[in-house]
Formats: structure tokens, sequence, C-alpha cells
């Protein structure tokens, strides 16, 4: 198949990545799509609309509203994580899977979408004035750096299509429950026990990754099984196609290196507790060990950091 074909699955940025493009120029010069990713025809089925249209411009608006508002004092480095679902993973892999059939030359080069998030993002923190804390020779002051964590939202179609994943050929790894556990497991309380399965039945990347990963066109399909109808004449190309209901977003959690202050104290009252001691929602004495410490050394400044 043709490369110019293979472009076609995705949008403008994917485009570059199946490319396999490093150039973090080309992609801030990409031409946003003529419709956003959640119009009428649906999301880039390749990155669920997180890379589509407008939303990087989006996200790094996003960004800097949220620094905008969180206190950074005298912060001047970041460190950044990035967190995506695992429908994510799942796409991610098939398109590898199906860049590799089609091929002629060496395996595809494929550029990841957290690459191009994080080009995108660090982009925007450098024009906002933080610099990375990678590469720093000397250690930093711990109000110097913050930890940013860019997570991403998903709550389309494609998780339906974890469901293949979990299966009983993908769980062969999984220990055995001992008959002590059952045994204890039968005296939970059934609310507690069907949010065990719940979680049980969530499709993580470590999944996705023993699943898919380095497997040929056919055994992606294998994997992914039968259509709705049960027939099984869907290509894996049809399969990374534009996908509707609502596009990927990201939400940001920012946040400091833990502080931790060490000392003794004595504590000549019995009526003063260790922390505040709330009973029912209402507070029963006028102070605690913790906030006789705390509020001193600016425990409100540092919680909003």
């Amino acid at each position: 198949m043709a490369l110019d074909e293979l472009r076609s699955l995705g949008c403008a940025l994917c485009a570059l990545r199946i490319e396999g493009c490093r150039s973090t120029e080309r992609y801030t010069a990409a031409p946003c799509s003529v419709q956003d990713a959640g119009s009428s025809s649906g999301s880039c089925g390749l990155c669920l609309g997180l890379l589509e249209g407008s939303a990087p411009a989006r996200l790094r608006a996003a960004l800097r509203a949220t620094l905008s508002e969180v206190p950074r004092v005298e912060a001047t480095h970041y460190k950044l994580s990035l967190l995506l679902p695992a429908a994510f993973v799942f796409r991610q892999q098939l398109l590898l899977s199906h860049l590799r059939s089609a091929s002629e030359g060496p395996g595809p080069d494929l550029v990841s979408i957290e690459k191009v998030l994080r080009w995108f993002l660090e982009e925007e923190l450098g024009e906002i004035g933080l610099a990375p804390v990678a590469g720093v020779a000397e250690a930093l002051p711990l109000e110097a750096a913050i930890e940013l964590a860019v997570i991403g939202v998903y709550a389309g179609p494609v998780i339906d299509e974890l469901e293949c994943l979990n299966g009983d050929s993908h769980n062969s790894g999984k220990t055995r429950v001992s008959r002590k556990k059952r045994r204890l497991e039968a005296y939970l309380p059934k609310e507690v026990k069907e949010a065990a399965k719940e979680l049980a039945k969530q499709v993580t990347p470590a999944m996705v990754l023993q699943a898919l990963a380095n497997r040929t066109t056919e055994e992606c399909l294998r994997v992914l099984g039968p259509d709705a109808d049960g027939s099984s004449d869907t290509t894996l190309r049809e399969h990374l196609a534009r996908v509707a209901g609502e596009p990927a977003s990201a939400s940001f959690d920012i946040r400091r290196e833990s502080l931790f202050l060490r000392g003794r104290y004595l504590k000549l009252s019995r009526r003063m507790p260790q922390s505040p001691w709330l009973i029912d929602g209402e507070r029963k004495g006028e102070a605690s060990v913790e906030e006789c410490i705390a509020i001193p050394v600016g425990w409100d400044k540092c919680r909003s950091l």
C-alpha cells in the first residue's frame, strides 16, 4: 500500500507521525483539518481526536490557564509525565501492525502520540519561562521544580473494542487464586466484590502490549475477533477508520516535590488530639498537634502548591 494511502488514515498530525517526521516545526505549522474532532464525521481513528484540528492549540491554552491558577512561587523548572489510557495504546499497536504489513523496506518509523504531545507542551512551558529538569547538572531546590502530569481522557466507542482483550487467551499469565483467598473473598460485601470484578475487567496498556505488540495483521485480526454481525471481513485498515462520539481530551495535575519536616515535640495535654478531631462533621476541641506545628510554617500555603 502506498504511503499516501496510509497517511489518509488519520488527521494532518497523524500523517506526519506515519511519515516518521520528527521536526517540531512541521507539527506546529501543520494546517488544522477542515472539521475538528468530534464533528459529524467523527474523530481521527489514530489519535482519537487528541491531535486533530485545533485540539493541540486548545490543550496548550488549557495548560497555560491551569498554570496561571496555581501559585508557582519560585518555580523555574518542571518534570513532565504523560499518562494515556489503553485505548491509545490499542490503536497505536494496530497501526504499527498495519504499517509493518504495508512497508516494503525496513519497519515503520511511527512517532508516538506521547512524543508529539510532549513537543507541544514543552514548547508552551518554554514560552511560559519554565525549563525541563532533565539535563540540569546540579541539584535544584525543592521550590524550583513542579511536577506536571498530563492525563489522557477517552470514553468513546474504542473502549468497547478493548473487550476483545478480556478473553481467557490473554489472561493465561495471571496467577491462580488460592483456596484460602477464595474463602476470604466469600465474606466480602456484595458491592465490594462487584467493584473488584469491574476493576479486573479494565484493560490496561500493559495488557494491550502483551496481546498486540509485534503481531502480524492476521494475528491482530484474530485477536479482534469477528464483527458485530459475526463476519470477519473487516480489514485492519477499516478497524483504524474514524470513530464516532466525543474525541479524547486531557487534564492536568500539577504538584511539587514532597517537603518533609522532622523534629520532636512534647504534648502536655490529653485534650489535644494528634490531628483535627471531627465526629459527625462536628469538630471536637479547639486545636490539634498537627495545626499547632503546621500552621506556623505555612501549611495552608504549602497545600496550594
